[in-house]
């Protein structure tokens, strides 16, 4: 069982890490993460935006039906990403916030 009890020089308070950045007070977002906002950021706007040019074509074609299930798919394109919008926010400052001490 012997041995030293010492840290690594990079376990150390302000230790050097290898495979990421170290930010004051935040941590670092893994791949994953930006994966999915970009993704679930993407999604509505690349859904809002065929909706507009479904809707910009209907029009031209004078089909009314056709414009408004694209009106109804660009509300729930709006829809959908200020939900997304404040889920990830939240997320966010969940993740980041400094966790608080326990009262005895």
């Amino acid at each position: 069982m012997g041995g030293t009890t010492d840290r690594p020089p990079s376990h150390e308070v302000g230790g050097r890490i290898i495979w990421r950045k170290k930010e004051e007070g935040r941590r670092v977002q893994g791949p994953a993460m930006r994966l999915m906002r970009l993704w679930m950021w993407s999604a509505p706007l690349a859904m809002l935006a065929l909706a507009v040019l479904f809707a910009v074509l209907a029009v031209g074609d004078e089909r009314w039906g056709l414009l408004a299930a694209m009106v109804l798919l660009a509300l729930v394109a709006i829809g959908l990403f200020v939900l997304q919008w404040r889920l990830l926010r939240r997320r966010i400052r969940i993740q980041f916030r400094e966790p608080r001490a326990r009262r005895g």
